[in-house]
């Protein structure tokens, strides 16, 4: 071979590893930062009506929320919500806006174990029963085909189920996933589960930052035992948002905000998962 030659061809394979590493960070690096990290865009913005509405209702209701579920007014709870939406605020945003940071503070009373404990988790439970009351009454999804991508939703074996799950679990049906969200007793029923059935996401959420090290366990063996060697793992949370350095640390794909970012995020991580299969 001639010196040209030579040189020609090691010009070659320098084009051809620039054009793999652009490749490579096209299709893997740049994805996975987007869903790590989303655009503020990405999360919910309210409309014009619901900023002037919204901060003078949701605010005040989330307290009142709180009062009436920790005082186990379940009549009390479904006047409230009916109040809100009848100030303008939509039923989305009586979900994200009111129901879920409601829940965040009652789960706060739980996680300190105090003297309102019992109490606390009482709340918690009427809050939940809140939501599945809102939804029978507001959210209609048609049936959702065999054919759909199914998604597995729930806490670490041990916890609590959260009630931001169960609201991106709506959200996820409104597009017209399979959802299963039902909460796993341990480990072992949680991988049998992943290795019985096929999902395309995998969604988990944690009560605090104590429990990084369990999910990261939980995530190991979840992706060993899918049947679905693809699988997409999203946390969801505001222990994720507080630290999002440990998305990636836990082993997860993406993070989500709320509930309705969840559904986005799911969608993107499909897509993105099946592209790069």
């Amino acid at each position: 071979m001639t010196r040209g030659a030579v040189l020609a061809h090691g010009a070659n394979d320098a084009r051809d590893r620039a054009a793999t590493l652009a490749r490579l960070v096209a299709q893997e690096l740049i994805p996975r930062l987007r869903l790590a990290h989303p655009p503020h865009r990405d999360r919910y913005e309210p409309t014009d009506q619901e900023i002037a509405t919204g901060e003078r209702v949701t605010g005040a209701s989330v307290a009142e929320m709180v009062a009436l579920a920790l005082a186990h007014d379940a009549a009390g709870m479904i006047a409230c919500a009916d109040r809100i939406l009848a100030c303008g605020i939509c039923f989305d945003s009586l979900l994200l806006k009111v129901l879920a940071p409601a829940a965040e503070r009652v789960e706060t009373l739980c996680n300190a174990h105090g003297e309102d404990w019992v109490a606390a988790m009482l709340a918690e439970w009427h809050l939940k029963r809140l939501l599945r009351h809102l939804l029978a009454r507001f959210d209609t999804h048609t049936v959702t085909p065999v054919s759909a991508p199914r998604a597995l939703l729930t806490t670490l074996p041990g916890e609590q189920e959260r009630l931001e799950m169960l609201i991106a679990a709506a959200f996820l049906r409104r597009q017209g996933w399979q959802v299963n969200d039902e909460p796993a007793a341990t480990r072992l029923a949680l991988t049998q589960r992943v290795h019985g059935e096929w999902f395309s996401i995998v969604g988990l959420s944690i009560a605090s930052e104590a429990r990084f090290e369990a999910m990261a366990r939980g995530i190991r063996a979840v992706r060993r035992a899918s049947l679905n060697p693809a699988l997409g793992v999203l946390v969801l949370g505001p222990t994720f948002t507080q630290h999002p350095e440990m998305v990636h640390l836990v082993g997860a794909d993406a993070a989500a905000l709320d509930a309705r970012e969840a559904a986005r995020q799911a969608r993107d991580l499909c897509s993105w998962l099946v592209f790069r299969t």
